[in-house]
């Protein structure tokens, strides 16, 4: 009886640490379409300012560029 007990007691640890990393990693991808969306959104605006009459100022050119870029590095290491 009490190896079954232990045996209990190992799958019920196995279930335990499964849904901790289950509940990890849906954590890390919500966190990350949050970043990435937000990202995305911050670009659109910039990107659009022209298409409505608004120009971008070299501080906004070089905003847009460097969110373009962060938002690249961001996908290829969220791919790896």
């Amino acid at each position: 009886m009490s190896r079954f007990i232990d045996f209990m007691g190992d799958v019920a640890r196995g279930a335990g640490a499964r849904l901790v990393a289950e509940e990890f990693a849906k954590g890390y991808d919500e966190a990350a379409d949050i970043l990435m969306r937000i990202l995305s959104e911050e670009i659109d605006e910039l990107s659009n300012r022209p298409k409505v009459g608004r120009y971008l100022s070299e501080q906004d050119q070089f905003l847009l560029s460097s969110l373009c870029d962060i938002r690249a590095r961001i996908q290829a290491a969220l791919k790896q």
